[in-house]
């Protein structure tokens, strides 16, 4: 997809793209979600910030919410 970029890394920035109105996390984002994880075993020192993003569409609640769903959805993974 257009502005997407997602590695098997452990970057500091690493962004994963949602679906329109969709809070399901992609399979093809596993491997790298693994790579952050395996990462955060092996540092137990480190500290992470998930955050759920929306665009513009729909209202700031509305938007509120899928964005929590959304960091919610990889937190549980």
């Amino acid at each position: 997809e257009e502005g997407e970029s997602y590695t098997t890394q452990a970057p500091h920035n690493q962004v994963y793209l949602f679906s329109y109105d969709d809070a399901t996390f992609a399979n093809k984002y596993m491997p790298s979600l693994n790579a952050q994880s395996e990462y955060l075993k092996t540092h137990p020192g480190a500290r992470v910030l998930l955050a759920g993003h929306t665009d513009e569409r729909g209202s700031r609640e509305y938007n509120i919410a899928l964005g929590e769903r959304r960091a919610n959805t990889v937190a549980q993974i």
